[in-house]
C-alpha cells in the first residue's frame, strides 16, 4: 500500500462547514430580485466558558438577536451544532426551513426548490463542494 494520496482524509466525510455562521460578516444572502428571501431562524451552540453553556436561540433573524445581545462575537467557530434557515420563494411564501447539523446533515422538502437551497448553501460556505 503505501500510498497515502489513495485514502481520504480524516475530513473526508465533513460536507457542512456551521463553523461560516460565526464569521462576523457572514449574512445569507439571495437573489431578492428573484423575490427570494433567507434569514437564519435556529441556532445551536455552545459557549467556551467556565461550565460549558449551552443555548438554542429561536427567532425570526437569529444574526440579528444575537448582534443585539453582544452574543455573535463570542461564539466560538467549533461551537455551533446546529444551524436552521427559513428560505422563500415566490411561489413558496411560507417557506422551506432548512436544518443543518452534524458534519453531513442537511434535511429539508426537496420537492421543489432544492436546486437553489443547494446552491444558496454552497454560496454562503455552509455546504462544502
Amino acid at each position: 500500500l503505501g500510498d497515502t494520496d489513495f485514502f481520504e482524509g480524516e475530513d473526508a466525510a465533513r460536507r457542512i462547514d456551521l463553523a461560516k455562521i460565526a464569521d462576523e460578516d457572514f449574512s445569507p444572502e439571495v437573489d431578492a430580485e428573484a423575490g427570494h428571501a433567507a434569514v437564519l431562524v435556529e441556532l445551536h451552540f455552545n459557549l467556551r466558558q467556565q461550565h460549558g453553556p449551552s443555548f438554542i436561540v429561536r427567532s425570526k433573524n437569529v444574526l440579528e438577536t444575537l448582534d443585539k445581545n453582544y452574543l455573535r462575537r463570542r461564539i466560538a467557530a467549533g461551537a455551533i451544532r446546529r444551524a436552521a434557515f427559513k428560505i422563500t420563494f415566490p411561489d413558496d411564501k411560507r417557506g422551506k426551513r432548512v436544518e443543518l447539523s452534524g458534519s453531513n446533515t442537511v434535511k429539508f422538502r426537496r420537492a421543489t426548490h432544492a436546486e437553489d437551497v443547494f446552491r444558496y448553501l454552497r454560496e454562503w460556505g455552509v455546504l462544502l463542494a
